[in-house]
């Protein structure tokens, strides 16, 4: 993928300094590069003494797979770091983080500042620039065909094992997986949140590799600290699911069609504090085949 497909988004730079005094706070640091890729932000993390440095990886990344406003993911998710430094800490680090965004005719570049207090501060603007447009996605037709052709030459490569090999189902198994998602043959349970938001709609990306969840908040969804006061007293379940939507990540949970478990990855929904929906973004499995996504604490 060129850097500059529209669509996506390149994140280049790093932030280094030295690690919190803290030991169980500098522990942090280092799992943070974990929590990134949840949201599909992928850096590297090098600690030497006392001293670290979290590098950017500058691979394009599709935006639809960070989310509608990938410079807020990206700042909220600088800012959960940041939250292991005491404010005198942060001082000592160094920032040249920059995300560059490519659009039709366009680029969207931003910095991410870190102050010594407060939150991440993303400076942005705006240029002209020759952007290429993405390819166009593969029908599910021509995907059916390539799979008859690798069919074909399996056959061909192995024919003389005919009598040993089950070539039915290797042939089905292969279609399968060349056939392109449908969002209706997506299962989604968020029965355990129906209380705060429902799942509206749900959609395939026109690229065909993930599935986009449109949620609605409803009239008990919390909008403040007196809101969520009011559900303490709630039982484990209720206060684990309470403290999801209020800290404003869930853990969405993939599985194939007889029930075996593929991943799990974490979505942002912070955003239905303010807005009366938001979309998030789920990686699809071709092997195994996702067919069930279960929405969790």
């Amino acid at each position: 993928m060129n850097k500059n497909t529209q669509g996506t988004i390149v994140l280049d730079g790093m932030i280094e300094g030295r690690l919190p005094s803290d030991a169980k706070a500098a522990e942090t640091v280092r799992h943070w590069v974990e929590f990134a890729k949840s949201v599909n932000l992928h850096f590297n993390f090098e600690g030497d003494g006392g001293t670290f440095s979290i590098l950017a990886d500058n691979k394009p990344v599709e935006v639809s797979a960070i989310g509608p406003d990938p410079v807020e993911v990206i700042s909220s998710a600088l800012g959960e770091v940041l939250k292991a430094f005491a404010p005198g800490e942060r001082s000592g680090l160094f920032s040249t983080l920059r995300s560059v965004e490519y659009r039709k005719g366009e680029e969207v570049q931003t910095v991410y500042v870190i102050k010594p207090a407060g939150p991440v501060q993303a400076k942005q603007r705006t240029v002209a620039s020759e952007t290429v447009a993405p390819p166009a996605p593969v029908s599910a037709r021509e995907r059916f065909r390539v799979g008859v052709y690798a069919v074909i030459a399996v056959l061909i490569v192995f024919g003389i094992s005919a009598f040993f090999v089950d070539f039915q189902s290797l042939y089905r198994n292969m279609r399968h997986q060349a056939a392109g998602f449908k969002a209706e043959e997506i299962a989604v349970d968020g029965s355990g949140f129906e209380k705060y938001f429902m799942v509206e709609k749900k959609r395939v990306n026109s690229g065909g590799d993930a599935l986009i969840l449109t949620l609605r908040r409803t009239g008990e969804f919390p909008l403040s600290d007196a809101d969520v006061n009011k559900a303490t007293t709630q039982p484990l379940t209720g206060r684990m699911t309470l403290e999801a939507v209020v800290g404003g990540y869930l853990h969405c949970e993939s599985f194939e069609e007889k029930g075996a478990f593929i991943d799990t990855r974490v979505v942002r929904i912070r955003e239905l504090r303010t807005h009366e929906t938001v979309d998030v973004s789920l990686p699809l499995s071709r092997d195994p085949r996702t067919a069930r996504v279960l929405l969790t604490y």
